[in-house]
């Protein structure tokens, strides 16, 4: 509910913001991490509630949302990294607000007490533990990086992650460049603003479809987009839109059930691409499923 009622303040479009969400709650990447428990949940919730609270402040700059949004990266960052990520949109708000220099220092001092609270409170507990969480990323860079960190990797996780999704993405993305002009301020904003917060996958070691997945709102509501402007455009497309929405969401269950396809660019990878390599040990892995 929290995506939708956040792509319909910015598309003011319902059915733009249904096929978002309809794109968001079954899908793969995070259906199959959180129910095996190696995906945290409440990460992505505190990041989207980051997001729709910043967005609502945006709106009316009511410090009561802008509080919430804090709150909410304070409460992130002890469930989960990617909890916290929504600060990155809060402070792209902050920058393209068109208010003196002096009141986005007061906005962004607002927003960040809660969070530096914690930080504050962690490093304490950190101490006493002898924890201390950037020494665990270097350490995890230090091991998983050099195998794990490459461009076939980075392909190969987001391919499977979104899939046939891609098609619309990049149909929304036209549109988006070609009408940007005529798109409204709320909407060329959020899609900018997001995408710092979509990139920060790249902070980790290991390109992983639980980490990917942060990318999802940016990637979705463009798709929802691209969906949108075609059946505009071909009104006799909407059977098929619907069609294309069944089989993105399906996809993913179906192709990693039959092949186990998500090995299958970490296969490429190991093998340096050499086909008979891969072949063998794609079979070999598909025989144990």
């Amino acid at each position: 509910m929290t995506t939708f009622s956040l792509i319909l303040r910015v598309y003011k479009n319902q059915t733009i913001a249904f096929i978002a969400t309809l794109l968001v709650i079954p899908h793969y990447a995070l259906i199959r991490y959180a129910l095996t428990q190696v995906q945290d949940m409440g990460g992505y919730f505190w990041f989207v509630l980051t997001l729709y609270a910043v967005w609502r402040w945006w709106e009316r700059k009511q410090s009561p949302w802008l509080y919430l949004g804090s709150i909410a990266v304070a409460f992130g960052m002890l469930t989960k990294e990617s909890g916290s990520m929504g600060a990155l949109f809060a402070g792209m708000l902050f920058l393209f607000d068109k208010v003196p220099a002096k009141e986005k220092v007061v906005y962004f001092t607002k927003f960040s007490i809660f969070p530096l609270l914690v930080l504050f409170v962690n490093q304490m507990r950190g101490h006493d533990l002898q924890f201390n969480s950037f020494d665990l990323l270097k350490y995890s860079w230090t091991y998983y990086g050099a195998e794990n960190y490459t461009f076939i990797r980075w392909l190969g996780v987001n391919t499977t992650t979104y899939n046939v999704i891609w098609v619309a993405f990049f149909i929304g993305l036209y549109y988006f460049i070609k009408n940007f002009k005529q798109l409204s301020r709320e909407i060329k904003l959020f899609q900018l603003a997001i995408i710092p917060s979509s990139l920060t996958y790249f902070i980790w070691p290991v390109f992983i479809a639980r980490t990917v997945v942060i990318s999802a709102w940016f990637i979705l509501p463009m798709a929802a987009y691209g969906l949108y402007a075609i059946c505009q455009r071909y009104p006799r497309a909407h059977s098929a839109a619907v069609g294309y929405v069944l089989v993105a969401i399906c996809t993913p269950y179906l192709l990693q059930g039959a092949l186990g396809y998500v090995h299958v660019f970490s296969i490429i990878d190991n093998c340096h691409i050499k086909p008979s390599c891969i072949w063998q040990t794609f079979y070999k892995k598909r025989m144990t499923l």
